[in-house]
């Protein structure tokens, strides 16, 4: 489970942007900045200039915003992340931040537990998800999204977000289906090292394709 885990005052909210908290090359717009503005971060220490969408004020840290929803089920074994705790960068990957200047440890956690196969799903799909499992793809799993077990922010980009997994080698599949085939793979047992190395050579253009994308959760080059 990924938790977007923001302090108050995040380079993603367009409250903190009005109100000065973040340092933006748009100066002469802030106090009238909208939600859903696309504006540019001035560089800092910890990293460089580089596009960001504003938002509301959202999953702020122990905060209600920050919690799961009451009807989805955690266990205790169920491996967890926090994403976007860094005020001055934003993280829509659970494997990185946007500038992948911060790794959330999330790869390493799948490799000591022996995951070759990643289900991607929550919110949104056309930003937090396809972010995830391109980074999932990048970082050499073998990955799909759970199309029903999300919901995107805006419907227009199910298609662009979907060709996108699609040229990375992420396949887009219902619930049913992946339930089914996590049975499938449970009673196959350990898969060859070559025929994974084979199912997973369609995702080496993940890296490319998400620093193409304007949501990316790569910095743009310098």
């Amino acid at each position: 489970i990924s938790y977007d885990w923001h302090p108050h005052e995040h380079c993603s909210f367009v409250e903190s942007a009005n109100d000065g908290k973040v340092e933006l090359k748009e100066k002469e717009s802030v106090g009238t900045l909208k939600a859903f503005t696309q504006v540019t971060l001035l560089g800092d220490a910890d990293r460089a200039e580089h596009s960001q969408m504003l938002y509301p004020r959202h999953a702020v840290q122990d905060t209600w915003g920050g919690e799961c929803h009451k009807d989805l089920v955690v266990k205790d074994e169920d491996m967890s992340v926090y994403k976007g705790k860094k005020a001055n960068i934003d993280s829509y990957s659970a494997f990185f931040d946007n500038c992948k200047a911060n790794d959330t440890g999330l790869t390493k956690q799948l490799e000591d537990a022996g995951v070759t196969d990643v289900y991607c799903c929550g919110l949104v799909f056309d930003i937090c998800v396809k972010s995830s499992a391109l980074h999932g793809a990048e970082m050499g799993f073998r990955v799909s999204v759970i199309e029903d077990a999300c919901k995107p922010l805006n419907e227009s980009e199910v298609l662009p977000t979907k060709k996108v997994l699609n040229e990375a080698g992420v396949r887009v599949l219902s619930s049913a289906q992946a339930t089914e085939e996590v049975k499938q793979l449970a009673a196959a047992g350990n898969i060859a090292l070559a025929d994974f190395i084979h199912q997973v050579a369609s995702h080496k253009h993940a890296a490319i394709l998400h620093r193409a994308e304007s949501l990316s959760s790569h910095c743009p080059a310098p």
